[in-house]
């Protein structure tokens, strides 16, 4: 383990990130065939989908499209630890001017810039462990239930976990809780309906925290704060925030964050996307492995293909 550091004034020593575990960030000249084929379709303003296995250099590719585009460039992974270690990985090559962040980041920044234009409160995200103790409270006090569940079952951690999960699907999905009552309804799923009245009043708890305070902007779980930003950048009056995307582990994306892929290059960026649908980690969270191919049906510009054979260490 190899990492950076400094010592402050008051002798307290500040650990960097650990070199060794850095993606490499290699320079144009370094690439192979197949990887330097995308990047220069990318640099000259085309959007390329890139498909590769393990080892075959999707994320050295990534990082290097990204470096090489410069300012204005957004460096997109579906996973807050993988956009850590893409961000180190730029700031110690310093390319600190690129942005490495999620979808729930890139969301959240694009809604608080909106609301600062608009001179109104500034969003909050609600977390994990805000949404486990608001649920545990609506489900006590729930009386009614369609999904015949001991009532014991309904206080395990887990069927909080559950639930949770599905109120957040749903607003990645962009569904109210009239929507997901229907498809209750329609699907004979019992278990949707109750997912249902407890996400109308979840959100109505939300929306009664927010206006408490005469400043407060909207409070969002990540899945809607991702949505939000995909209904704000169709407005036209909001600003591009980036000339080019380049995306890194494109199948952990949600359908909310292929939809945002989508918004920011109806924007006007130009597109990299690196997918391995067989690696896809986050399915049990929303993820699609097969986001690479619904991005080439739903972007604005025909997409080119790079497939990626080499073995890279």
């Amino acid at each position: 383990m190899r990492r950076t550091g400094s010592i402050t004034g008051e002798g307290i020593r500040l650990l960097g990130p650990d070199l060794e575990a850095l993606p490499a960030l290699h320079p144009p000249e370094e690439l192979d065939a197949a990887q330097r084929e995308a990047l220069d379709r990318f640099l000259a303003g085309g959007d390329v989908l890139v498909h590769g296995g393990p080892g075959s250099g999707r994320t050295a590719l990534a990082l290097t499209a990204a470096e090489a585009s410069g300012e204005g460039t957004l460096l997109l992974a579906p996973r807050r630890a993988a956009a850590g270690r893409l961000r180190d990985a730029l700031a110690v090559h310093g390319a600190g001017q690129v942005r490495a962040m999620t979808p729930p980041a890139l969301g959240h920044a694009i809604t608080r810039a909106q609301a600062l234009r608009r001179g109104l409160g500034e969003p909050t995200l609600v977390t994990g462990a805000e949404q486990d103790a608001l649920l545990a409270e609506l489900i006590a006090q729930r009386e009614g239930w369609h999904l015949e569940v001991d009532p014991g079952a309904r206080q395990l951690p887990s069927f909080r976990t559950e639930l949770r999960d599905l109120i957040t699907r749903a607003a990645e999905l962009g569904l109210a809780p009239a929507d997901l009552e229907a498809l209750g309804h329609e699907r004979a799923r019992p278990a949707w309906l109750d997912a249902a009245a407890l996400l109308r009043d979840y959100l109505g708890v939300l929306a009664l925290e927010a206006s408490a305070a005469l400043d407060a902007g909207p409070r969002l779980d990540s899945g809607a704060l991702v949505r939000r930003a995909v209904r704000l950048l169709a407005d036209p009056t909001t600003p591009p925030p980036f000339r080019a995307v380049v995306v890194d582990d494109a199948q952990d994306l949600t359908a909310a964050g292929v939809d945002l892929v989508v918004a920011l290059a109806a924007a006007g960026a130009r597109v990299m996307v690196c997918s391995c649908p067989d690696i896809a980690v986050d399915t049990f969270r929303g993820a699609l492995p097969d986001a690479a191919d619904r991005l080439r049906e739903a972007l604005p510009r025909p997409a080119g293909d790079v497939v990626l054979r080499g073995a890279h260490a």
